[in-house]
């Protein structure tokens, strides 16, 4: 017998998202998903709080994890000028991309995945991460293999996480 997917009290699935989803998954409480389709393989899982935002679909391979207050993007809108003003679409740069997470991967609570970027199987990407480039197969990404940003006022204590933008 398998179990049914699952979706947790507060879990917001928007409208517009077209769920594919095998058994042993599920969405937990207080998630939101607002994407056209998200894909959600055998065993996988979106945990509490974490959001998928955006124009892109997501895929979660069999036994992929996405922790809890994670935000996967799958565009951005970024106006240029006045953020007050209403900014005519030829102006903004708008950037979509589909976002892959291969089986057996995790994503750390609260990592930031940017449009366009697959997770390899089996990798993890650690605690506040923000992943702008594709992550190999088996790769481990942590807070020491990414570019720490420095808080302005205190300029020798890194602020808590890493940007990874290697090519």
């Amino acid at each position: 017998m398998t179990d049914l997917p699952k979706f947790y009290p507060g879990a917001v699935i928007s409208d517009r998202t077209r769920l594919e989803m095998n058994e042993d998954t599920f969405i937990g409480s207080m998630a939101f998903v607002s994407v056209p389709v998200l894909k959600m393989a055998k065993g996988s899982q979106i945990n509490a709080g974490a959001k998928l935002v955006g124009r892109g679909t997501v895929s979660l391979g069999p036994y992929a994890v996405v922790s809890y207050d994670a935000l996967l993007l799958t565009s951005s809108d970024t106006p240029y000028g006045n953020m007050a003003d209403a900014i005519p679409e030829d102006m903004r740069c708008i950037v979509t991309g589909d976002i892959t997470i291969g089986a057996h991967a995790f994503v750390s609570a609260k990592t930031v995945i940017c449009p366009g970027v697959s997770i390899g199987e089996r990798s993890f990407i650690g605690i506040g991460c923000v992943i702008k480039k594709d992550v190999g197969s088996g790769e481990h990404i942590t807070l020491k293999d990414g570019t720490l940003y420095y808080d302005q006022r205190r300029m020798k204590r890194p602020i808590w996480g890493c940007i990874y933008d290697k090519d």
